[in-house]
């Protein structure tokens, strides 16, 4: 290729490039973000973890409670004393959801599944704080643990009336933890 075809292969890239840039370029002043603090509902301004549920609702776990926002007002889903139906703690640290209105939150003394439709909680504690949940389908999830992994599998009972289980299977590991 000649010089003088190169400059021209350059000119035509320099200015399809510069209207490309033009066309897709965003103006800034068209971008708007709303603050969500405690003003507005939220039970703490520290969030630790964001979720958005099949629904589209929006949850937040902080160390004061769980809160779900439907893009105006939050509900807040704390440990009440003496009320095994409810969360395990208010140190809420992770969220999933393994089917529509069944979720699973990691919080600093075990997990609590939630049933969206019934408001019931079933808790199971463990020492370790969660820091993750994974699901793998409808009714597994991975728990982990600074320093366990665990598949946790809920289980419903016979009948309508009977409440879920949990079958727990903690993964073993010969040759200690890897990083």
């Amino acid at each position: 290729m000649s010089k003088r075809g190169f400059i021209r292969l350059w000119f035509v890239l320099l200015l399809q490039l510069s209207v490309s840039l033009s066309i897709y370029s965003l103006d800034i002043s068209q971008l708007h973000f709303d603050v969500l603090d405690i003003k507005n509902g939220l039970s703490q301004n520290s969030v630790s973890y964001i979720f958005q549920d099949s629904k589209g609702f929006i949850w937040f776990c902080t160390n004061e409670g769980l809160n779900r926002y439907d893009g105006y007002n939050f509900l807040k889903l704390e440990k009440q004393i003496n009320n095994k139906n409810s969360l395990i703690s208010n140190f809420t640290t992770c969220i999933t959801e393994s089917s529509p209105g069944i979720f699973w939150i990691g919080t600093e003394k075990g997990l609590s599944i939630y049933f969206y439709e019934s408001k019931k909680y079933l808790n199971i504690e463990n020492p370790g704080q969660i820091k993750k949940l994974t699901v793998e389908d409808s009714v597994t999830v991975w728990v982990q643990t600074l320093y366990s992994l665990y598949k946790m599998r809920l289980i419903k009972g016979e009948n309508e009336k009977e409440n879920y289980s949990v079958r727990i299977e903690p993964m073993k590991s010969e040759h200690g933890p890897y990083c």
